[in-house]
Parts: C-alpha cells; sequence; structure tokens
C-alpha cells in the first residue's frame, strides 16, 4: 500500500505532465499558422481546398454553367460587325470578378472572318449583354457568330452577399432619322453613389429578332438622382424598333 508520500509524489507528477503538455500544446499552436482561404489546405471546414464553407471563393463543382439566350453579329458599317450575347448566370449567390470571353465571326461556308477577345464580371443571378463593337470583316459578309469562354474551370468563383444596385429605366425616346439615337432616362433609388454603371440597350424588331445593341457607360451615378443614357447608330433602320429593352448592371464583385 503506497504511503502517504508516494501519493502526493505521483500527484505533482500527474500535475507536471499537464502542464509539461499544456506548454507543449501552446508552443505548437503558437508556432503553427491558424487556417486561412489561401494555405492550400482543405481545413476550417472548407468544401474543398481554399473553397466553400467559411471561404469566399466557391469551389467550382458548385457553379452551374451560364446560360446563352441568344447571339447576334449585326453590320455596323461597311467592313465591320457588331457581336453582342444575352447571358444568364443560373447561380444567384455566385459570381467572378473576371471572365474571359471570345466572339467568332464566321462566313457562310462557316470559314471564320474574325475573332474578337474580351473580359467581363459577373454578378450573381442576372442577365447581362456582352458586346464587342466594330469588328473588322473585309469585305466579307458575316452568317453567323458563337460565344465562348475561356475555361471556366479555373475562374476564382466567388459568394456575393451584396444588394444588386436599385436602378431603374423610367422613360426611353427612340428617333429613327435623320440618325437613330436612342434616349434613356435612369434613376438611381439607392441612398448611395454607384460606380461605373453598363447600360446595353437592345432593339427588337416586330417578330422579336434583334435589330442592333448598343452600350455606355456612367462612370459615377450620384444616389437618388436621375440622368439620360444616349446611344446611337450610324444609320437609320428600315423600321423603327418594335420593343426596346434596357440592361443596367455595376460590378457587384468589387
Amino acid at each position: 500500500m503506497l504511503s502517504w508520500r508516494a501519493k502526493r509524489q505521483i500527484i505533482y507528477a500527474i500535475i507536471f505532465a499537464i502542464l509539461i503538455g499544456l506548454f507543449l500544446w501552446l508552443i505548437v499552436s503558437w508556432l503553427t499558422p491558424a487556417p486561412t482561404c489561401f494555405d492550400g489546405k482543405q481545413n476550417q471546414k472548407e468544401e474543398a481546398v481554399d473553397c466553400g464553407g467559411p471561404c469566399a471563393k466557391q469551389c467550382t463543382g458548385e457553379v452551374k454553367n451560364f446560360n446563352i439566350l441568344w447571339i447576334r453579329a449585326i453590320e455596323a458599317a461597311s467592313g465591320s460587325y457588331d457581336a453582342a450575347a444575352l447571358v444568364e448566370n443560373p447561380n444567384f449567390s455566385v459570381g467572378a470578378r473576371k471572365v474571359a470571353y471570345k466572339f467568332k465571326l464566321y462566313d457562310d461556308r462557316n470559314v471564320t472572318i474574325a475573332i474578337r477577345e474580351g473580359e467581363t464580371f459577373v454578378n450573381p443571378g442576372e442577365r447581362f449583354v456582352i458586346f464587342e463593337s466594330a469588328i473588322p470583316t473585309g469585305e466579307k459578309n458575316v452568317a453567323r457568330a458563337i460565344l465562348e469562354w475561356s475555361d471556366l474551370a479555373t475562374v476564382d468563383w466567388l459568394k456575393i452577399d451584396k444588394e444588386k444596385p436599385n436602378l431603374l429605366v423610367v422613360r426611353k425616346n427612340f428617333v429613327n432619322e435623320p440618325a437613330p439615337y436612342l434616349e434613356a432616362r435612369v434613376r438611381n433609388d439607392a441612398p448611395v453613389d454607384i460606380q461605373n454603371v453598363y447600360m446595353s440597350a437592345v432593339l427588337y424588331d416586330v417578330n422579336g429578332n434583334v435589330m442592333a445593341v448598343s452600350q455606355t457607360l456612367f462612370d459615377f451615378f450620384a444616389a437618388l438622382s436621375e440622368r439620360s443614357a444616349f446611344f446611337t447608330w450610324s444609320k437609320p433602320f428600315a423600321a423603327p424598333p418594335a420593343s426596346i429593352e434596357i440592361f443596367l448592371r455595376a460590378n457587384q464583385t468589387e
């Protein structure tokens, strides 16, 4: 049977071991960097390496592909075409700061006439127009256009919870002759200023086909104010548009 002195020594040894263990744990914790969304490890309840869970970056496998609703190549002037596409992001909480794209224009024999590359931001759950103007085509006629994305698997998809800017078109006025122009009166109903408001105007004929597209930009839009945006084209149309749609967007990924 252990003496009281032996029992006390055992208790001291246990306490000493606990203190040493605690000290070593504190040293290891201090030397080990805290997990982040940029450490190349799947930790802190991430769904994959540095994405999902608490990270702003969304895992690629959870992102749905864009829907391209229409693509058009429209003769802008002799020897040049405009290319436009209406795109829908079906991801209601996911966007990207930069997505690269490429328009390709083909003749009626499926020969490539021209290629124009560009990039854009993508807000969550929005429909937006991609537009490239005055693509040189020489004397060749464009029969069709396609829109290609760069590798979407390499895009940094982000979870975005910012509210969409409260922008509203309150009036549209179109004049066809002597040179077509469209005035769109736009209102910022938000109590904050908005930087870089991109506006796209799409004109449709009586059959719902796209006649023309144009874009403009407000680099600054004051809170609770109205402004007029102007869109122009080089020559009158055979008939005025049957309907007009204005797409407004500001970058929510910044």
